[in-house]
This record gives C-alpha cells, structure tokens and sequence, in this order.
C-alpha cells in the first residue's frame, strides 16, 4: 500500500508555507499506522510557461521541491517531481502507484 502527498512547494494560489509540511506530516502519520509506504509527489507544468528559459522551471521546482524535503527521511525514490499539470500527473501517478 502506498500513501501519497501531494505538494505544492511553490507556494501557487497565496497557500500558508506550512501547508505542505502538515500534509507530508498527516500523510505519514497515515502510512506509518497503515503499514505503507510514503511517496511525496510535486507536479508542475513546464509548458504554463512557454516563454521561461528552458530547464528554468523544473530547476525552480527541483529545488524547492529539495528544499521542502530536506528534513525528511524520504528515500529518494519516493520522491517524485512529474512535469505535467498536476491535475493529470496526480491523477496518473495515483493510479500507477495504487495510491490511497
């Protein structure tokens, strides 16, 4: 079983900066008494911005997206940056993965 957090660590749409810690805290409070594993999923679409510098995006991404999970123990492979809008990347991934 695989539990999945969906972060934002850009902080779109005025979201509080804690948001994404509360819920990379719930979902592992959630996997640890499940027995499952946490994958900490950050989606973004590189093509929002068709007239950004190219590798632009996801470097401003990947780094925060680092930065967000710098005091967590997540194994690397649980961790996942997906270009894609976060609507179709969340929903694949979910699938995929057999995320609750």
């Amino acid at each position: 079983m695989t539990v999945m957090a969906a972060v934002d660590p850009m902080h779109s749409h005025n979201k509080p900066e804690s948001l994404d810690n509360r819920v990379i805290d719930a979902a592992s409070i959630a996997a640890s008494q499940l027995g499952a594993e946490l994958h900490v999923v950050h989606a973004y679409a590189e093509t929002a911005r068709p007239f950004a510098v190219a590798g632009t995006i996801k470097s401003e991404h990947s780094k925060a997206f680092d930065a967000l999970l710098k005091d967590y123990s997540i194994d690397k492979d649980h961790q996942h940056l997906i270009d894609e809008t976060p609507l179709y990347a969340l929903k694949e991934y979910s699938e995929e993965s057999n995320s609750d």
